[in-house]
Parts: structure tokens; C-alpha cells; sequence
């Protein structure tokens, strides 16, 4: 595990919210996945259970003491925002323009290279505006606040070691590039209320006569179906029968191992992940109903 952990920001390091992660390949794909290991139950962390994240120095000897994981992460609440941008350094190291445009707009504010040796993290705090969007594949920019995770090296970009408050600025720039959300047009469905917490959906879910196949689903394992996008929406499928509200399944759809950069890609004014949900309750007709 390449990590230098004397580079990262204490006030990060201070903050109990890290877990453990190792690689994941998958065929055709050429992006890296990463599979989010709780240091406390060992099982899949989930990016809005706090009871799965610990505190820094825990998380490292767990990930520095088992062979099979390859680094840690931050989990993103509120308060600290994450810029991830792709494609910024070649094999001779030279960062691109871009990235060298982005680390300007905030200057020592604690940068880092990625796992990969060719992005570029760039962490401070500060909070988005609403409705703005969070990522522009055609840059290879995103950036996130909550609900994430944010795998970290410590392998710091030179003159950038301090995690400073840029909300004004960071907001400025996430509408620049990224842009805003325009009202969704589609009409919510009518059962908006949860009436279960996320881990009691999940729990059912499992116990439930389909829940060998939500387990396999819920994991990552997408065995039987012509195209991850068809498994995505089964398993969106199976959580709209507990819960009609489209936060409520969104954010458990996050903590699933089908989770990757795709579920926010841009889809005219709406994303992918939200295009699939709305898609699943528009079609949902046996819904569960509390005894």
C-alpha cells in the first residue's frame, strides 16, 4: 500500500470518517473501481452509515495489516468538498493545463495525485450551491460534498498542503464548469414519505423470497443480466417495492456494490441514476405496505 500519510491535512485525520478500500477490474472497463471495506464490520461500507467508517489511524492499521486491500478513504459529509480531475498527469509527469487551471483557483488548498498516478484530488472545505451539477465527463471533472467517498494517498501536489475554506470560490467554479440542475420536469410519484429507515428496506430486502437474488445484486454481482444498466434497475427495482421516495432509494443504491461514476452522469437536465429511479416508480405497481 503506497501511502504517505504524514502529507495528509490533521484536521482530516481527525475526523472519524474513514474506511478501507481494494481494486476493482472490471472487463471492458477502463476506469479503476474501488469496493469501500468497513474497518468495523468488515463488510462493504456504506457512504451514510457512520457506524461503518472509524477514526484515521484504526482505518490504517486495519488496510496496512490485511494484504487484500490496497488504501483508504475519506467518507464526505458536509463541510469538506472533493474535485476530482481526470486525465491531468502523463508519464512524464507533466500536469495538463486543466488541472494546472483548477489547483490556481484554489491556491494551496491540499491537492494529492490519485491512485492511479494520473488524476489529481484536490480537497478543501466549503459547500456547493444547490442544484448544481456534479460532474462533466467531457473534462473529466467532478465534484462532490456528501454521500461519497473519496479514496486518498497523501501523495501531495507540491505547494498544496492545507485544507483552506473556498465556498465562495469553489461554488463559482463547480457553475462555471459543471452548471445547474434545471427543475425536473417529470411528476413525482405519489409515495413519498419513507416509512423505513435505509437499513430496515435492506434487511427486508434480504429476507424477502427474492433476497438471494437482492444479495447477489446488492454485492455487485450482475451474473444473468445482458448489460449492467439492466441490472442496475433491478436492483433499483427491488428497493422501490419498500420505498417510493427517490432520495431515500438513491442513497441506498450508493451503498450497493453496482454503485460507479456512471449513476451521475449527466442525462439531458437530469442524470443517469435519477433517470433509472424515476423510470422504476413510474412502472412500480405492488408497493409494501406496513402491517
Amino acid at each position: 500500500m503506497r501511502f504517505f500519510e504524514r502529507n495528509i491535512p490533521q484536521e482530516l485525520k481527525d475526523k472519524k470518517q474513514w474506511v478501507a478500500y481494494f481494486k476493482k477490474i472490471e472487463p471492458g472497463v477502463s476506469h479503476l473501481g474501488k469496493v469501500m471495506i468497513s474497518p468495523r464490520t468488515y463488510r462493504h461500507a456504506k457512504s451514510n452509515d457512520p457506524t461503518d467508517w472509524t477514526d484515521f489511524y484504526s482505518a490504517h492499521c486495519f488496510a496496512a495489516t490485511n494484504g487484500n486491500l490496497d488504501g483508504l478513504a475519506f467518507v464526505l459529509t458536509e463541510g469538506i468538498v472533493f474535485i476530482d480531475i481526470d486525465n491531468s498527469i502523463n508519464n512524464n509527469g507533466i500536469i495538463s493545463e486543466f488541472a494546472s487551471k483548477m489547483l490556481n483557483e484554489f491556491p494551496k488548498a491540499y491537492a494529492e495525485k490519485s491512485c492511479s498516478g494520473t488524476g489529481i484530488h484536490i480537497l478543501l472545505k466549503g459547500k456547493l450551491p444547490d442544484g448544481v451539477m456534479k460532474r462533466n465527463d467531457n473534462i473529466g471533472l467532478e465534484i462532490y460534498e456528501t454521500k461519497r467517498f473519496c479514496c486518498v494517498t497523501g501523495d501531495m501536489i507540491a505547494g498544496h498542503n492545507e485544507l483552506i475554506d473556498y465556498t465562495e470560490k469553489v461554488g463559482e467554479v463547480a457553475k462555471r464548469y459543471l452548471g445547474v440542475r434545471k427543475p425536473n420536469p417529470i411528476a413525482r410519484p405519489v409515495y413519498m414519505t419513507p416509512t423505513l429507515d435505509d437499513q430496515r428496506v435492506i434487511e427486508k430486502a434480504l429476507r424477502s423470497r427474492s433476497g438471494d437474488k437482492f444479495s447477489r445484486l446488492f454485492s455487485g454481482d450482475i451474473t444473468g443480466y445482458a448489460t449492467h444498466s439492466s441490472a442496475d434497475l433491478a436492483l433499483v427495482n427491488m428497493i422501490s417495492f419498500y420505498t417510493q421516495n427517490p432520495d431515500q432509494i438513491d442513497a441506498i443504491f450508493r451503498t450497493s456494490g453496482l454503485m460507479r461514476d456512471k449513476w451521475d452522469s449527466p442525462r439531458g437536465d437530469s442524470t443517469y441514476g435519477r433517470v433509472t429511479i424515476e423510470t422504476s416508480l413510474a412502472n412500480t405497481v405492488r408497493r409494501y405496505e406496513m402491517n
